[in-house]
């Protein structure tokens, strides 16, 4: 899904995170299917549901789309943050929404979760 729907810096990000983990004997950054939040496999009933787009300016190439993600095994809220690149809407960020400690809807970008990772010294 990288190559047909992702843009060159997440990419390169992503096999940069890959790389490190390359060297690591436990999990390393990824423990999920980043575009879906699933460990094991998505389940044949996985649908988007709820699209907004919140965010669109051409002349900046910069897009935000609001989700959620429904299957028979969970439901994920999720954003996606498009670029264009090369005359193509590209994802540049997943954003990811989840339940803090004091279940209250919190999120996080994976793009800077990556760029700090790689930024993390190798134990």
């Amino acid at each position: 899904r990288d190559g047909r729907f992702a843009c060159q810096a997440w990419r390169d990000t992503v096999a940069a995170v890959n790389e490190k983990d390359a060297h690591l004997a436990e999990i390393g950054f990824f423990n999920e299917d980043y575009w879906t939040d699933m460990q094991d496999s998505n389940p044949d009933d996985l649908e988007a549901r709820d699209i907004k787009f919140e965010q669109l300016d051409v002349e900046q190439g910069r897009a935000t789309v609001d989700f959620i993600l429904h299957s028979s095994v969970q439901t994920v809220h999720q954003k996606f943050v498009f670029c264009r690149e090369d005359g193509d809407w590209r994802v540049h960020d997943i954003i990811r929404f989840y339940n803090d400690p004091d279940d209250k809807e919190a999120s996080f970008s994976y793009m800077e979760s990556m760029q700090k990772y790689l930024k993390e010294p190798v134990e």
